[in-house]
Protein backbone atom coordinates (compact mmCIF):
# COMPACT_ATOMS: atom_id res chain seq x y z
CA UNK A 1 0.00 0.00 0.00
CA UNK A 2 1.19 3.51 -0.43
CA UNK A 3 1.62 6.04 2.36
CA UNK A 4 -1.73 7.74 1.65
CA UNK A 5 -3.64 4.45 1.91
CA UNK A 6 -1.68 3.36 4.99
CA UNK A 7 -2.37 6.62 6.85
CA UNK A 8 -6.02 6.52 5.82
CA UNK A 9 -6.34 2.90 7.00
CA UNK A 10 -4.79 3.86 10.35
CA UNK A 11 -7.10 6.84 10.81
CA UNK A 12 -10.22 4.82 9.94
CA UNK A 13 -9.03 1.90 12.11
CA UNK A 14 -9.09 -0.53 9.16
CA UNK A 15 -5.53 -1.30 10.25
CA UNK A 16 -4.07 -0.82 13.71
CA UNK A 17 -0.37 -0.56 14.44
CA UNK A 18 -0.76 -3.76 16.47
CA UNK A 19 -1.59 -5.60 13.24
CA UNK A 20 1.76 -4.67 11.69
CA UNK A 21 4.26 -7.46 12.34
CA UNK A 22 7.93 -8.04 11.59
CA UNK A 23 8.39 -10.95 9.18
CA UNK A 24 11.74 -12.47 8.25
CA UNK A 25 12.70 -11.53 4.71
CA UNK A 26 13.25 -15.19 3.89
CA UNK A 27 9.62 -15.90 4.83
CA UNK A 28 8.09 -13.74 2.10
CA UNK A 29 8.12 -14.28 -1.65
CA UNK A 30 7.37 -12.00 -4.54
CA UNK A 31 4.56 -13.54 -6.53
CA UNK A 32 4.95 -14.31 -10.18
CA UNK A 33 3.82 -11.58 -12.53
CA UNK A 34 0.50 -13.28 -13.30
CA UNK A 35 -0.72 -12.65 -9.74
CA UNK A 36 0.18 -8.98 -9.87
CA UNK A 37 -2.03 -6.34 -11.44
CA UNK A 38 0.92 -4.34 -12.74
CA UNK A 39 2.35 -6.33 -15.62
CA UNK A 40 5.61 -4.37 -15.75
CA UNK A 41 8.41 -4.93 -13.29
CA UNK A 42 9.41 -2.48 -10.57
CA UNK A 43 11.52 0.57 -11.35
CA UNK A 44 15.19 0.02 -10.49
CA UNK A 45 15.57 3.69 -9.55
CA UNK A 46 12.59 3.44 -7.19
CA UNK A 47 14.13 0.40 -5.45
CA UNK A 48 17.49 2.21 -5.13
CA UNK A 49 15.80 5.28 -3.63
CA UNK A 50 13.80 3.11 -1.24
CA UNK A 51 16.99 1.31 -0.17
CA UNK A 52 18.54 4.66 0.80
CA UNK A 53 15.36 5.89 2.48
CA UNK A 54 14.95 2.70 4.52
CA UNK A 55 18.62 2.85 5.55
CA UNK A 56 18.23 6.36 6.90
CA UNK A 57 14.62 6.55 8.13
CA UNK A 58 13.52 2.95 8.42
CA UNK A 59 10.58 1.33 6.67
CA UNK A 60 7.66 3.74 6.90
CA UNK A 61 4.91 1.76 5.14
CA UNK A 62 4.36 -1.98 5.67
CA UNK A 63 4.05 -4.41 2.81
CA UNK A 64 0.84 -6.38 2.40
CA UNK A 65 1.15 -10.15 2.59
CA UNK A 66 -1.21 -13.08 2.38
CA UNK A 67 -1.44 -16.11 4.65
CA UNK A 68 1.44 -18.59 4.56
CA UNK A 69 1.43 -21.14 1.77
CA UNK A 70 0.44 -24.46 3.33
CA UNK A 71 1.07 -26.80 0.38
CA UNK A 72 4.12 -28.90 1.39
CA UNK A 73 4.89 -29.47 -2.31
CA UNK A 74 5.18 -25.75 -3.02
CA UNK A 75 8.66 -24.19 -3.21
CA UNK A 76 7.13 -21.38 -1.14
CA UNK A 77 5.81 -23.67 1.63
CA UNK A 78 5.52 -21.73 4.91
CA UNK A 79 6.19 -18.39 3.18
CA UNK A 80 3.83 -15.43 2.72
CA UNK A 81 3.00 -14.14 -0.77
CA UNK A 82 3.61 -10.41 -1.19
CA UNK A 83 0.39 -8.79 -2.43
CA UNK A 84 1.80 -5.29 -2.36
CA UNK A 85 5.26 -3.92 -1.62
CA UNK A 86 7.58 -5.73 -4.02
CA UNK A 87 9.85 -2.68 -4.22
CA UNK A 88 10.13 -2.49 -0.43
CA UNK A 89 11.03 -6.19 -0.28
CA UNK A 90 13.70 -5.71 -2.96
CA UNK A 91 15.03 -2.60 -1.18
CA UNK A 92 15.28 -4.39 2.18
CA UNK A 93 17.01 -7.35 0.49
CA UNK A 94 19.42 -4.97 -1.27
CA UNK A 95 20.30 -3.43 2.08
CA UNK A 96 20.88 -6.89 3.56
CA UNK A 97 23.11 -8.10 0.69
CA UNK A 98 26.73 -7.92 1.78
CA UNK A 99 25.86 -6.65 5.25
CA UNK A 100 28.09 -8.19 7.92
CA UNK A 101 25.75 -9.09 10.77
CA UNK A 102 28.68 -9.80 13.10
CA UNK A 103 29.03 -7.06 15.64
CA UNK A 104 25.46 -5.81 15.21
CA UNK A 105 23.15 -5.69 18.19
CA UNK A 106 20.16 -8.05 18.26
CA UNK A 107 17.82 -5.15 17.44
CA UNK A 108 20.01 -4.10 14.48
CA UNK A 109 20.01 -7.68 13.19
CA UNK A 110 16.22 -7.84 13.54
CA UNK A 111 15.86 -4.52 11.67
CA UNK A 112 18.13 -5.76 8.86
CA UNK A 113 16.55 -9.19 8.41
CA UNK A 114 12.83 -8.46 8.82
CA UNK A 115 10.23 -6.39 7.03
CA UNK A 116 7.15 -4.73 8.48
CA UNK A 117 4.04 -6.38 7.07
CA UNK A 118 0.27 -6.40 7.30
CA UNK A 119 -1.22 -9.84 6.73
CA UNK A 120 -4.63 -9.95 5.13
CA UNK A 121 -6.71 -12.00 2.77
CA UNK A 122 -9.14 -11.00 0.08
CA UNK A 123 -12.53 -12.57 -0.53
CA UNK A 124 -11.98 -12.60 -4.28
CA UNK A 125 -9.34 -12.09 -6.94
CA UNK A 126 -11.25 -8.97 -7.96
CA UNK A 127 -10.87 -7.47 -4.47
CA UNK A 128 -7.12 -8.17 -4.55
CA UNK A 129 -6.83 -6.59 -8.00
CA UNK A 130 -8.75 -3.50 -6.88
CA UNK A 131 -6.47 -3.20 -3.84
CA UNK A 132 -3.33 -3.51 -6.00
CA UNK A 133 -4.59 -0.97 -8.55
CA UNK A 134 -5.25 1.54 -5.77
CA UNK A 135 -1.89 0.88 -4.09
CA UNK A 136 0.04 1.39 -7.33
CA UNK A 137 -1.09 5.01 -7.56
CA UNK A 138 1.79 6.94 -6.06
CA UNK A 139 4.49 9.16 -7.48
CA UNK A 140 7.69 7.18 -7.13
CA UNK A 141 6.35 3.80 -8.14
CA UNK A 142 5.45 2.56 -11.54
CA UNK A 143 1.74 3.27 -11.63
CA UNK A 144 -0.74 0.88 -13.15
CA UNK A 145 -1.08 1.53 -16.86
CA UNK A 146 -4.12 1.42 -19.10
CA UNK A 147 -2.86 -1.99 -20.23
CA UNK A 148 -2.91 -3.20 -16.60
CA UNK A 149 -6.53 -2.05 -16.23
CA UNK A 150 -7.34 -3.78 -19.55
CA UNK A 151 -5.83 -7.07 -18.30
CA UNK A 152 -7.97 -6.89 -15.16
CA UNK A 153 -11.09 -6.10 -17.16
CA UNK A 154 -10.35 -8.92 -19.61
CA UNK A 155 -9.98 -11.41 -16.71
CA UNK A 156 -13.29 -10.29 -15.25
CA UNK A 157 -15.14 -10.64 -18.54
CA UNK A 158 -14.01 -14.24 -19.09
Amino acid sequence: MNKRIYNNNLSTKKITKGQIVDVNLDKVFICEESSQVRQGDTKTSHVANLSKQISTRGQEVPITIGPKVTDPESPNHEKHPVYDGNSRVRAKRNNLDGLDLNGLTPSEIKEATTIKAWETSFISVEDLEDFQLDCNEHEAAQSSTQDDYAVVLRRRLK
